[in-house]
């Protein structure tokens, strides 16, 4: 009686783990894509621009964001700091909130500006 219900239980569990494993997520690339615009619209409305950096050899503005909306270009002066230098690579999307700067320009294609905060942008 006992190796009846051991028996049992094992096939139980197996038909069971069985049905759980063919449980597959299918992503539904139009809600995706939704996602992606209710956020873009709310890190815009927060005060972020989305903008695309460029990597500027033997220039005084190594690196140049350009502001995908706008077309402006900008020479973040602080790219450098702890926090801002993992999205120091060519052609990343990322949103950005920045403070303008009234200093002499480094470059004469960008604006200096003091970055406050970036996120990556995920498509």
């Amino acid at each position: 009686m006992n190796l009846v219900i051991k028996i049992i239980l094992f096939v139980t569990l197996l038909i069971q783990s069985a049905c759980d494993s063919s449980k597959t997520s299918i992503e539904n690339p139009e809600k995706k894509e939704m996602n992606t615009n209710k956020i873009h619209e709310k890190l815009i409305s927060e005060g972020y621009s989305f903008c695309v950096i460029k990597r500027i050899e033997d220039s005084k503005c190594p690196y140049m964001f350009i502001d995908e909306n706008t077309k402006e270009q900008f020479d973040p002066i602080n790219i450098e700091e702890e926090g801002y230098a993992s999205f120091k690579s060519t052609d990343s999307k990322i949103y950005i909130k920045f403070r303008r700067l009234r200093m002499p320009s480094r470059c004469n294609e960008a604006q200096p500006i003091s970055l406050e905060d970036i996120k990556k942008r995920e498509d």
